[in-house]
């Protein structure tokens, strides 16, 4: 998390979060000193930025010696109170082409939802795993990760989940009580923060106007036109292809999986046909 004088940044995992970081860390002044830092944190200072390292309090399998990991990934329920006034900004990405870049990723080689016994049990040739095995594996096994005995109504895809503990402020009653009608009533819009979204695959120019907005000048966000991503999968052309990965049976999983998401984000749905 990245905290501004101008707004809070929620680091949503594998939406180009590490760019965005970077972004801003050169705007608000990357070079800043502890003590710039400090003085910040405490309001006695009107610029620049501090970054919040915080426990990953909804993912069972980031521990260590029995404490929740520290990382980059916080919530907004976790934004200190002296901070929650401040307009909060992430990005989103479309669901098809995350999974598939969690997938291109390889985390879960090092890092599987389950033990080496249960994954081989059911997956003998692990860690060759075709896009559908991986998705139906992190399906029943990182969800229960992340719902750590929650047991919603209906069956959420592992990025609905995700959303809601991320950009919920109670999102344990959220999951406790989501259910169909309260995703085709839009409930969930009662219940979510106010949260700027910025989309993944128009990243540089929607981060431009969103700074932009807030204050930056055309000249500081000059870089912005030829910067590299960072932290990107290497993949080639062909695995670029949606269809090279989803089969209709697991596209239609994540399209009823994650309806919460295309419900906010309706020009995802459209996504595998125009990615042939």
């Amino acid at each position: 998390m990245i905290i501004t004088n101008d707004f809070v940044m929620i680091n949503f995992p594998k939406t180009g979060s590490s760019f965005a970081r970077e972004v801003i860390k050169k705007v608000y002044g990357q070079k800043s000193s502890l003590v710039h830092k400090a003085l910040f944190s405490v309001g006695l200072r009107n610029s620049g930025y501090i970054e919040l390292m915080l426990p990953n309090i909804h993912n069972a399998t980031h521990k260590f010696r029995g404490k929740h990991a520290k990382g980059q990934h916080g919530l907004l329920s976790q934004i200190p109170e002296k901070y929650k006034g401040k307009p909060v900004v992430s990005i989103v990405r479309n669901p098809f082409s995350r999974y598939v870049s969690g997938y291109q990723f390889k985390w879960w080689e090092k890092y599987p939802p389950e033990s080496e016994e249960v994954i081989a049990k059911k997956y003998p040739h692990f860690p060759d795993l075709s896009f559908q095995e991986f998705y139906d594996m992190m399906h029943d096994f990182g969800r229960k990760n992340r719902l750590k005995g929650v047991k919603p109504k209906i069956d959420l895809g592992i990025y609905t989940i995700q959303f809601i503990q991320f950009f919920f402020d109670n999102p344990t009653e959220i999951l406790n009580k989501i259910d169909d009608d309260y995703i085709e009533q839009e409930l969930f819009r009662e219940d979510m923060g106010n949260i700027e979204f910025i989309r993944q695959e128009n990243l540089n120019e929607d981060l431009k106007e969103f700074l932009l907005g807030v204050g930056a000048n055309t000249d500081e966000l000059r870089f912005l036109d030829t910067m590299e991503r960072v932290n990107v999968t290497k993949k080639t052309q062909q695995e670029t292809s949606g269809s090279v990965f989803i089969e209709p049976e697991t596209r239609d999983k994540i399209l009823s999986r994650d309806k919460l998401i295309f419900k906010l984000f309706p020009e995802y749905v459209s996504y595998l046909e125009t990615h042939p």
